[in-house]
């Protein structure tokens, strides 16, 4: 026989019982209960109900209960059953249906519980956790994870026996708590703003916890597509968040930063605009957390973005395509990006060692690359080349630092530089440029440019902005030695040619743009040259070594030139005359050829060239000491104007003064040069004019003006004239050719117009007692009236024009008084020349036949120098003909 039967119906006040395997325990329970001893019902209506979970959540429960709940009793077990439990408390209202069986077999009892509720605060939501279940890093993160928000609605279900809660192995139950959240405040991390604003969809599952369908905002960007999830609850080792983020770059990147293993070109990149980037976190869980990194990636979509590098120096614009940060780099493929204007195609992957390598492909134009470094800005380089960009990434880590390298073979681009490092833009010259940013204050610059000019800079933040400390330049191969440990810029190295005034021009037209972006500094400079080429001559072997001290107040400046052939100082003290002081100069003889002088001034302009001083110790031309050279220059009204010019030496001293000026648009050169002979034939062989006359002495006065500057000096543009009283020279074979004295008049050339050259009539040569009269130098040729030639032979007067452009025409009318008691016979004294020679030769035959005929003999010379024609004329018959007029005479027809 069974148990036996009973019946009760009484009313229970805060009934209690105590949790028996895993059964929950309750308190404080106010019910009416009613049945048997098979079937049970209880209507509760209880305000303060405790619930004890026995362990499966942190704390009792309490809320307030109301709802019917039925008992039964079978040979299986004990089945308690409810439809409708309305249960609340300040965090949460619920409405349960509920089953529980308790088999009678000591099995585990199954639960079939669905529960909904609404108007929950999520403020209090770890009491709520099933903490016995959880990994303590788990409970920990939830804790902290919701500090404030609301719960909408949601359901709880749980079915399956309770020893295999959860039910992730067994898959015999289901578990889920499922409910939706408003304007919640989600703390997924510390050390990351909060998700604020959170809606979304929450769900305990399983062994799983997720937040689906979620969006916020973080720091000021709109979160969306938001989830959260960790799996498994028991065992899982991190949470993984993803969502889809929009909102500024830079501010999605400083978040970002401070747990990213390659955070540090995350300090030198500065990004800018609008994107959108799918965010992926994995924070890690338990005991071991500490010494695990956050896992962050961020796939951003860029449209129209700008990147800018360091001091901002380099930037990039209108950047789209999709890059990827993460803990060891940035990637992206395709990226399409425009660098100072011109668009590439942009490429990003990882280092081996860590980090992110960029790399570009485009084209760059000068007028792009000038706007960016005004040094580099039209004309200085023209036209457009390929190039090659890779910047290097390192990660947070490393102790290198993010580094540009720019590589162009520049074939399209034209540089306008002085030789050797200009080009055409159809020729190739490598050139490499390497930036390094060491800080956000800091960037190292090298480069090399084909093997002939490399050089490194240093740019640092100051008040002012980004400023250049210092820079070492290096022509042609090896490494540049140190100058000076101080800021400035270092110029040293070798170079095979320098030419001294095609970099004053070029360096003239490059700084006299205001817009170049340099500043004033101090400049060293040690320079060694195969080659100097100056106004004053060109010097082998020349080593220029001095310094730009622009630091100073005034600015002063000092060269030191070294070479086989000059060795002097060039300096100058704020705007004061240029001092040039030579210890000794060697010049060449000029170019005898006339005809080789340019048919155009070299265009330099007066005004560009400042006032000097030049002083020459030993002034020696073709290997001759000519002496000691002194001039000044000062400014006047359009130009330069020349005073105190000396030269002296033991065989003649020469005055001068002059000016170098622009008028009426046109740049003119007048000279006035008063040279005292004292030894004539020595002077000329000092001076490079001839070796070929002896002894005398004299005076020639030169009034000389030509187009262009002083070394635009061309007999071809010469005006002017010269007054010429020399004595007591003797002239024996002159051989023709040209010397420029002090570059500006060519006595030899004028010796050429009158070359005494009759080796085959004479050896000996002619005395002249004296030679005197005016020459005007006018339209290439020279211009005599009445010039004289005495010696003890006779006289010669002359009057007509020589040509100094070949082929050297002539016409010439020369009029002969013999010295008819001389011993010494014509032939013996005449010294060649077509013009003195011809006619003493001439008269010589003359006075042979008619000597007491006539004791006055005229002939007229034409043709050329090379080739003259002579012929004697009668004196003229008309009553008033002019004697020095050549066609006033009429040719003798017997005479030819």
């Amino acid at each position: 026989s069974g148990p036996p039967a009973w019946r009760v119906d009484a009313r229970i006040v805060d009934l209690a019982t105590r949790p028996w395997k895993k059964i929950p325990g309750v308190g404080g329970v106010n019910a009416h209960i009613a049945g048997g001893s098979e079937y049970l019902t209880l209507d509760i209506d209880s305000e303060a109900v405790t619930l004890d979970t026995a362990g499966l959540f942190r704390e009792p429960l309490h809320f307030s209960l109301r709802g019917s709940v039925a008992l039964m009793s079978d040979v299986d077990g004990i089945h308690v059953a409810a439809d409708d439990l309305h249960a609340r408390n300040a965090d949460l209202a619920t409405r349960t249906t509920l089953s529980i069986s308790v088999p009678r077999d000591g099995g585990a009892p199954l639960l079939d519980i669905v529960s909904r509720f609404h108007d929950g605060d999520a403020t209090h939501a770890a009491r709520y956790y099933p903490t016995r279940v959880m990994k303590k890093g788990l409970v920990a993160w939830l804790d902290k994870a919701f500090p404030r928000g609301r719960v909408v609605s949601g359901g709880f279900v749980l079915y399956g026996p309770l020893n295999h809660f959860p039910f992730d192995k067994s898959h015999d139950g289901r578990f889920q708590v499922l409910f939706d959240v408003a304007d919640m405040q989600l703390h997924y991390l510390d050390g990351w703003p909060d998700i604020a604003r959170l809606s979304a969809e929450a769900e305990f599952s399983q062994n799983s916890l997720g937040i689906r369908k979620g969006h916020g905002h973080l720091s000021g960007i709109a979160l969306s597509g938001l989830d959260v999830s960790l799996d498994p609850l028991r065992g899982g080792k991190e949470i993984r968040l993803r969502g889809r983020a929009v909102g500024q770059l830079e501010e999605a990147l400083r978040i970002v930063r401070p747990h990213l293993h390659a955070s540090g070109y995350l300090d030198i990149l500065k990004p800018h605009g609008k994107a959108t980037a799918a965010l992926a976190l994995k924070i890690p869980l338990g005991k071991k957390r500490k010494g695990r990194p956050v896992g962050v990636r961020l796939d951003v979509t860029l449209k129209n973005n700008r990147l800018v590098i360091g001091d901002g120096a380099t930037r990039f614009d209108d950047i789209d395509g999709v890059a990827r940060i993460d803990a060891s780099g940035l990637t992206a493929n395709g990226l399409r990006a425009s660098w100072l204007g011109n668009r590439l195609s942009v490429d990003v992957s990882k280092l081996a060692g860590g980090g992110s390598l960029v790399t570009a492909e485009g084209r760059l134009s000068s007028e792009s690359l000038g706007r960016q470094f005004p040094a580099f800005k039209p004309p200085i380089v023209t036209g457009a080349a390929g190039v090659h960009a890779s910047l290097r990434l390192p990660h947070g880590e490393s102790k290198r630092h993010p580094v540009l390298t720019l590589e162009s073979d520049l074939d399209g681009i034209r540089v306008d530089m002085p030789a050797p490092f200009g080009k055409p833009a159809a020729e190739k010259r490598e050139l490499d440029v390497q930036l390094d940013f060491e800080s956000k204050q800091r960037t190292r610059a090298s480069f090399r440019y084909a093997n002939q000019l490399s050089g490194q800079a240093l740019v640092e933040q100051a008040a002012q902005g980004m400023t250049l400390r210092w820079a070492q330049l290096h022509c042609g191969a090896g490494k540049a030695p140190t100058l000076w440990e101080k800021p400035g810029i270092q110029l040293t190295g070798e170079l095979p040619e320098l030419d001294a005034a095609a970099w004053q021009a070029w360096l003239r037209r490059v700084l006299s743009d205001k817009d170049t972006g340099h500043r004033a500094m101090d400049v060293a400079v040690d320079i060694t040259t195969d080659k100097l080429i100056s106004v004053l001559g060109s010097w082998p072997d020349a080593r220029l070594k001095g310094e730009w001290l622009f630091s100073k107040t005034p600015a002063t400046w000092r060269v030191e030139i070294d070479a086989k052939r000059a060795k002097g100082r060039v300096s100058r003290v704020g705007r004061g005359p240029v001092k040039l002081v030579f210890d000794h100069l060697l010049l060449d003889a000029p170019n005898h050829d006339i005809a080789s002088a340019p048919s155009k001034p070299s265009g330099v302009e007066p005004t560009a060239v400042p006032p000097f001083d030049l002083h020459v110790g030993r002034l020696v031309v073709d290997k001759h000491l000519l002496g000691e050279l002194g001039l000044a220059a000062r400014r006047t009204r359009g130009g330069l104007r020349f005073e105190n010019l000396r030269l002296q030496s033991v065989n003649a001293q020469i005055d001068g003064d002059g000016r170098w000026v622009k008028r009426g648009g046109k740049v003119l050169t007048e000279a006035h040069l008063d040279m005292r002979l004292e030894r004539l034939g020595e002077f000329l062989e000092a001076s490079a004019v001839s070796d070929k006359v002896h002894d005398g002495s004299g005076h020639i006065d030169m009034q000389l003006t030509w187009p262009g500057s002083p070394v635009d000096f061309a007999l071809r543009r010469l005006d002017g004239k010269l007054d010429v009283d020399l004595r007591k020279a003797r002239f024996v074979s002159v051989k023709p050719g040209i010397a420029k004295l002090l570059g500006l008049v060519s006595l030899d050339a004028i010796s050429r117009r009158f070359k005494f050259d009759f080796d085959d009539v004479m050896k000996k040569g002619l005395y002249v007692d004296r030679a005197k009269g005016l020459i005007r130098v006018e339209s290439a040729g020279l211009h005599a009236r009445d010039f004289v030639v005495t010696s003890p032979m006779g006289s010669v007067t002359l009057s007509g024009r020589v040509g100094l452009l070949p082929p050297q025409p002539m016409d010439v009318l020369a009029t002969v008084v013999p010295e008819l008691g001389s011993t010494v016979t014509v032939a013996g004294a005449v010294a060649g020349g077509p013009v003195v020679a011809a006619v003493l030769l001439l008269a010589r035959d003359v006075l042979k036949k008619q000597m007491d005929k006539a004791t006055t003999l005229r002939f007229r010379l034409t043709g050329t120098l090379d080739k003259p024609v002579t012929k004697r004329l009668l004196r003229p018959s008309a009553p008033h003909a002019d004697v020095s007029n050549i066609h006033d005479y009429e040719e003798d027809a017997t005479m030819r």
